[in-house]
């Protein structure tokens, strides 16, 4: 069912379609397609993998097509304002156009494309030319459009305390429709679960001690991690692991911390949110004891070696990438990984681990495969708004273009894939 908000549609600069993902027992499939800072709303939890897609490609070529409508019109300088004046019937016309293509959106597009969906469990050719295997962007893909889950950005950081709620806003128009914000210790924990609440349905929160915090915990740690994990807004329990990079805790302190997490985890049923660096024997080791119970599990920010990623991945785990993948220069790290299909779509997700992990695009040696995927519109988010000093969930798309050419996949896959594994691991139905 798609309801269309026709009467608050700005046809002259249709911004990016938003998305939010609600739960809903009296309606399993609502799409509601809007162009400005409306809602696009479906119930994620009822959909399948394809169904999803479909939801995706929809919008972003609806968009698409208003967008190319809005160009049309801009290099034609007719505006909508001067109807009194000549060559406003061509102004009326165009609206016209665009309202008659927003009235027969239900009727043509979704019912073709779901036609195709029931019949082929894909999406062929439809009469919109709606297509799971076909880019959506054109040729050169500036219109591309992604809808994407960053799952660990660490918003707690004094270097978002000014204008979080610009970076959010940044992060939507971009397409990252979730984010979880990392918790590191008791404090920061406390602190992602504050900022959910300021923007409930689009920030989620993990809880728990990171490596290099281990050595606060005490007694009353695990109970207050447990309390923090009841709440609804709390996904998953982390960042937790080993750090014996820096050693800002013991390793030996680490290591019985880590343990006692993952126990918790393993009690209470919660995903676990993971970090690892230079501790790779070490971490398999510990999650050896509990893989019969360990819930799903996340490996973020992967910067490891192809073995240590198919090591991961025949435990279970899920792997996540982020920026590092543009400066990756090792033989056998992320970027090689990546090229050898090492990590199915099945266990990736993406994140950008803000403030950290800038996707330096100047760095990397674009091949032309590269140069095909990416896109002026991820670039543009990445170059106005990120920085070495501060990266924002607004990259994402840029990584994810990244990812997909070193992969040679489509990137709307990939978009579709990670997504997908986001809210099937962490539940982010709000």
């Amino acid at each position: 069912m798609i309801t269309l908000l026709n009467n608050s549609l700005n046809y002259l600069h249709p911004p990016a379609p938003t998305l939010s993902i609600v739960s809903s027992s009296t309606a399993p499939l609502i799409l509601r397609v809007a162009f400005i800072g409306r809602k696009t709303v479906f119930n994620l939890s009822a959909l399948s993998l394809p169904q999803l897609q479909l939801c995706h490609r929809h919008c972003s070529h609806n968009y698409n097509k208003l967008r190319r409508c809005h160009n049309k019109r801009h290099e034609n300088r007719v505006s909508i304002h001067t109807a009194s004046r000549p060559g406003a019937d061509t102004t009326t016309k165009k609206s016209e156009r665009v309202n008659r293509f927003l009235q027969n959106f239900d009727r043509n597009s979704m019912a073709s494309a779901n036609n195709n969906l029931e019949k082929n469990g894909n999406c062929e050719e439809s009469t919109d030319n709606i297509c799971l295997n076909k880019g959506v962007g054109g040729q050169d893909g500036m219109d591309r459009f992604y809808f994407l889950i960053d799952i660990g950005a660490n918003l707690t950081n004094k270097k978002f305390s000014r204008d979080v709620d610009s970076v959010v806003q940044r992060a939507k128009e971009a397409g990252v429709l979730k984010i979880m914000v990392t918790g590191t210790n008791i404090l920061v924990s406390k602190e992602a679960l504050r900022l959910t609440r300021l923007f409930p349905d689009t920030l989620f929160a993990t809880a728990g001690i990171h490596p290099h915090d281990a050595k606060t915990f005490d007694e009353t740690s695990i109970q207050e991690i447990e309390s923090l994990c009841s709440n609804p807004e709390v996904v998953a329990l982390g960042e937790i692991g080993l750090d014996f990079n820096r050693n800002f805790s013991p390793p030996e302190v680490q290591l019985e911390v880590f343990e006692k997490q993952v126990q918790l985890a393993c009690r209470i049923k919660m995903p676990v949110f993971l970090h690892e660096r230079d501790a790779h024997e070490e971490m398999i080791n510990v999650l050896m004891k509990y893989q019969d119970k360990l819930p799903p599990s996340v490996l973020h920010c992967f910067t490891g070696t192809v073995s240590q990623a198919k090591a991961y991945v025949d435990l279970g785990l899920y792997i996540g990438l982020t920026g590092y993948v543009w400066k990756d220069k090792s033989e056998d790290g992320v970027r090689k990984m990546l090229m050898d299909n090492v990590i199915p779509l099945d266990r990736l997700l993406i994140e950008t681990d803000c403030p950290f992990m800038y996707p330096n695009f100047r760095s990397a040696k674009l091949t032309p495969e590269m140069k095909q995927v990416l896109t002026q519109r991820s670039l543009n988010y990445l170059n106005r708004n990120c920085t070495f000093q501060r990266n924002e969930p607004c990259s994402l798309p840029a990584t994810l273009e990244m990812i997909s050419a070193l992969m040679k996949k489509n990137p709307e896959e990939v978009a579709m894939a990670t997504t997908y594994n986001a809210v099937k691991i962490f539940g982010l139905s709000s």
